[in-house]
């Protein structure tokens, strides 16, 4: 019901404050319906631009360190490739497919959890092994960062803000005169040298 019509209703009322407080109403109905619209656009475009823009630093990433761009827009490939540019063999590996055990066992406990009551116990119990699991995601994607900072020849202070606010460092990074110089963190293993060929 419209401002308007709650307003005609209430003028043949005597009081006036009544007319005013269904007017009153009215408006902040659609007040409230316009400021709630306005709020999921704002939640729904800030996170989708900013995930535009770094998939814009990723590409101009890949691209000066001598890879493809496209690569920057598929999903696990692109963390491929970045530990593939950041870091040795080893640390690639174990970081990589750790990430990508994690990522499929969170989605195999999710269609479980679907499953009433033993489903639902399942996911009670492994709960605690998948906050470790998520520390665990979260130290290597801090190798990621700080690989990345390293292997564009960025000093120790770049690297360490890599870590904690990468959003800041990757367009330094993207849209700076670092150059790609192949310097990877080695974390797990042998540095990439120090590995004989067959």
């Amino acid at each position: 019901m419209n401002s308007f019509m709650l307003l005609s209703n209430y003028g043949s009322s005597s009081n006036p404050a009544d007319a005013v407080a269904a007017l009153f109403a009215g408006i902040m109905g659609i007040a409230g319906a316009g400021l709630f619209i306005l709020i999921m656009a704002i939640c729904t475009l800030v996170p989708l631009a900013i995930s535009v823009f770094l998939i814009i630093c990723n590409w101009k990433i890949f691209t000066k360190a001598g890879e493809e761009g496209w690569k920057a827009i598929i999903p696990f490939y692109n963390l491929y490739v970045f530990y593939t540019l950041a870091t040795n063999k080893t640390t690639k590996n174990v970081c990589f497919f750790t990430i990508v055990g994690i990522s499929a066992a969170g989605f195999l406990i999710g269609i479980i959890g679907m499953i009433p009551y033993l489903g639902w116990a399942i996911v009670g119990i492994l709960s605690p092994v998948f906050g470790i699991a998520n520390v665990v995601t979260t130290v290597f994607i801090a190798f990621l960062n700080f690989g990345i900072a390293k292997s564009f020849g960025m000093d120790t202070g770049l690297c360490v803000l890599s870590i904690f606010l990468p959003i800041v460092a990757r367009p330094m990074i993207a849209f700076g005169k670092s150059e790609y110089t192949g310097d990877k963190l080695t974390i797990f293993g042998k540095p990439d040298e120090d590995i004989p060929t067959v």
